[in-house]
């Protein structure tokens, strides 16, 4: 099961993110619980892209973070099973649109897709995409 749920993983986060959020994602769920030093040794990625893919995990919930032994440096932990929840995307905004209309279904879209984002901005971005559409 374990590596089953590797590969899709893996699959999933190549699909969303792309390959070098994929190394990172790969190494965290063989290795566990790892520094940034560490996961940028065993994939070969430059430390500063290590940095911006865990950013990106991170914004999405998918990796969480705890201080190690000795408390100075974090270590990342994945997450399967947010990492699961990226393919119901689909079914939730389908959901959301037969039950609540397409705009609330653009106002989930948008949020799912940003991972997070403030009021102001998701109203701007919408008022933006809704005045192109009509255009």
């Amino acid at each position: 099961m374990s590596h089953q749920l590797g590969s899709l993983v893996s699959a999933i986060l190549n699909r969303h993110f792309g390959e070098i959020v994929q190394k990172v994602g790969d190494d965290l769920f063989s290795f566990g619980a790892r520094p940034v030093a560490a996961i940028a040794k065993t994939t070969e990625i430059p430390r500063i892209k290590v940095v911006e893919s865990l950013r990106t995990l991170l914004k999405y919930d998918l990796v969480t973070f705890e201080p190690s032994k000795n408390e100075v440096v974090a270590d990342y932990k994945i997450v399967p099973d947010n990492i699961l929840l990226l393919m119901r995307y689909p079914r939730y905004l389908l959901q959301i649109k037969s039950k609540h209309g397409s705009e609330a279904e653009m106002i989930v879209e948008e949020v799912l897709q940003r991972g997070c984002v403030t009021a102001t901005n998701l109203l701007v971005t919408l008022a933006r995409k809704y005045k192109d559409d009509r255009v």
